[in-house]
């Protein structure tokens, strides 16, 4: 619960962001691609294909991982060095 609280925050700062927010194929992360990911999910679970959920689920946590890098890209902490 404690990982999915912290993602819900992350994930809200990237949402700002979202507009024009997009993976190397140029693909759309926003809020449409989102809740189509969602949608996918729940439907191949309720079909008990968990391969397809878990396949859609790792797609997710990608596109979330790309809109917040992303994001930090974009805004003033860019510029901030992280390690050596």
């Amino acid at each position: 619960m404690r990982l999915l609280n912290l993602g819900t925050r992350v994930s809200h700062l990237a949402l700002v962001y979202e507009q024009s927010s997009r993976n190397k194929e140029g693909e759309t992360l926003g809020l449409e691609n989102i809740g189509e990911e969602h949608r996918k999910m729940i439907e191949y679970i309720m079909s008990g294909e968990a391969d397809k959920a878990e396949e859609v689920a790792r797609e997710h946590t990608v596109h979330f991982r790309q809109r917040v890098l992303n994001y930090v890209m974009s805004s003033e902490a860019a510029g901030i060095k992280v390690g050596d």
